[in-house]
C-alpha cells in the first residue's frame, strides 16, 4: 500500500543526497526501472495481473542492472533504464500532477 509513496521519497532523498554530498566527491543514483522481469511480481501476489502488462513495457533484470551501473559510474543522480521508460517519463512531467494522479489510479493494473 506505501510502495508508490515510497518510491516517491527514495527519488526526492537519493537526489537531495546527491546535491549535498557531491562537493565531498560521493555520489547518489536513484535507479527508477519500471517493469523489470524478477520474482518481486510473483513474492506480491500480482504476477497474474503483471503478466497481462504488453510486453513492450518489461524489461530484463541484467540489462536494467548494466544501465544502471553505467549511471553510477558516470555520477548521474537518476536513471530511468530503457527507451520506453524514458519516453514514458519525460511525456508525464508536463502533465499537471491531478491528471497524473487520475491516470495512475484509472490505469493501475495491479489495484485491488
Amino acid at each position: 500500500m506505501l510502495y508508490t509513496g515510497i518510491k516517491s521519497y527514495v527519488l526526492d532523498m537519493s537526489q537531495a543526497l546527491d546535491m549535498e554530498l557531491k562537493p565531498h566527491g560521493v555520489h547518489v543514483t536513484a535507479l527508477c526501472p519500471g517493469f523489470t522481469r524478477s520474482e518481486f511480481h510473483a513474492t506480491m501476489g500480482s504476477a497474474e495481473a503483471a503478466n497481462r502488462l504488453p510486453a513492450l513495457l518489461w524489461q530484463e533484470a541484467d540489462a536494467v542492472a548494466r544501465e544502471g551501473w553505467a549511471a553510477v559510474e558516470s555520477g548521474k543522480p537518476v536513471c530511468v533504464p530503457g527507451r520506453v521508460n524514458k519516453v514514458l517519463s519525460h511525456a508525464m512531467r508536463p502533465v499537471p500532477f491531478r491528471l497524473q494522479y487520475l491516470m495512475g489510479r484509472s490505469l493501475n493494473p495491479f489495484k485491488h
